[in-house]
């Protein structure tokens, strides 16, 4: 069976930028709903909709410009 959705927590810290890069784009290319745990930014870079927690609580909602068109 193909999964439909994939947790990634951390998954590319311990990884340099260009490596972290190289997993994203084949990550992406997956066709399910991924939900991406990270501090950095670049590893949120390709996200339709970032979720900033605080304190257990969603802070703030952001959405990539094309995203919002649908």
């Amino acid at each position: 069976r193909k999964p439909r959705f994939l947790v990634l927590d951390e998954a590319t810290s311990h990884l340099d930028v260009a490596k972290e890069r190289e997993v994203n784009a084949l990550v992406k290319r997956m066709k399910l709903t991924r939900l991406v745990l990270a501090h950095r930014p670049e590893t949120l870079a390709s996200a339709d909709r970032v979720i900033v927690l605080r304190k257990g609580r969603a802070e703030s909602v952001a959405l990539r410009p094309q995203a919002e068109g649908g």
